[in-house]
């Protein structure tokens, strides 16, 4: 069994992103986490985005459907997630 206490510290320190697979938006929520650099590729490795901020949300329709990967630098690392857009 698992109590609030139990929840893992690392998974505080990410930034979770929905919804996936989206339509055209996906939003961000930092939770605890302190964001130094946002990045999202395309699935041939084209750079789309990139910023210092992370946005509240971020809208893909520009861009079209397929798969991309988000990578967000944190003080803790790198966390890097696939989003996948219809």
């Amino acid at each position: 069994q698992m109590g609030l206490n139990d929840v893992d510290a690392e998974s505080l320190n990410k930034v979770l992103i929905f919804p996936n697979p989206t339509e055209n938006i996906v939003r961000f929520d930092t939770q605890k986490a302190k964001v130094e650099n946002i990045e999202i590729y395309s699935s041939l490795g084209t750079l789309v985005y990139k910023n210092e901020v992370l946005p509240k949300e971020f809208n893909f329709s520009k861009f079209g459907s397929g798969m991309y990967f988000i990578n967000i630098t944190t003080q803790k690392g790198v966390q890097i997630e696939k989003i996948i857009v219809k």
